[in-house]
């Protein structure tokens, strides 16, 4: 047994050490520069300090494996946007012809199947119907909401056309893939 020279402990001896392990290990620490906390002595930061400067410099482009932002996901391609993430590119398209994000319930289909032919002429704005079974009040009520929001004149609709032959907004019936009848509107503007 022997007896630390800092705090006067009795210690087995493991080698010719005078301190404790525990004051050996306290001397080694300096002071973190970004946070303060006591950290190894060889290093300037902590460990949770340097992994946080460094994950901020490699993000997005400053990342050593950076290809552009741009991957294929399930064949759609998906873009990386510092302030959502990943999203996909046909939704962003879609975000910036109508010169907005993308409300709930919103979907955006691509004409001709293909799912990474992103060109505006190729996308179409779907929203989704309300439930199977509903009232046919609720329904008509469903029905104007969806027509002022996409700023059609509920009293000019005729056989599913906007009368105001400028309206990029048209009312069709879709159907979806799975053979649901799906409410489209066409977002092209």
């Amino acid at each position: 047994m022997r007896i630390c020279g800092t705090c006067s402990r009795e210690y087995e001896p493991s080698s010719r050490h005078k301190d404790c392990p525990a004051c050996r290990g306290r001397k080694q620490k300096t002071p973190c520069l970004g946070c303060g906390k006591l950290s190894h002595g060889d290093y300037k930061r902590c460990l949770n300090c340097h992994n946080k400067d460094l994950g901020a410099r490699r993000r997005g482009s400053n990342h050593p494996r950076w290809k552009g932002g741009r991957r294929y996901k399930n064949g759609y391609i998906a873009c990386w946007t510092p302030d959502r993430g990943e999203v996909f590119d046909h939704i962003l398209v879609m975000e910036q012809v109508l010169n907005r994000r993308l409300c709930k319930g919103e979907n955006v289909h691509h004409k001709n199947g293909i799912k990474d032919d992103n060109r505006p002429e190729n996308l179409e704005l779907w929203v989704r119907p309300q439930p199977i079974g509903i009232r046919a009040s609720d329904a008509v009520r469903w029905a104007l909401e969806i027509l002022t929001k996409y700023g059609c004149n509920p009293d000019a609709i005729e056989d599913g056309q906007d009368a105001d032959s400028n309206s990029a907004i048209s009312t069709s019936s879709q159907t979806h893939s799975h053979g649901d009848e799906l409410g489209s509107i066409d977002g092209r503007m």
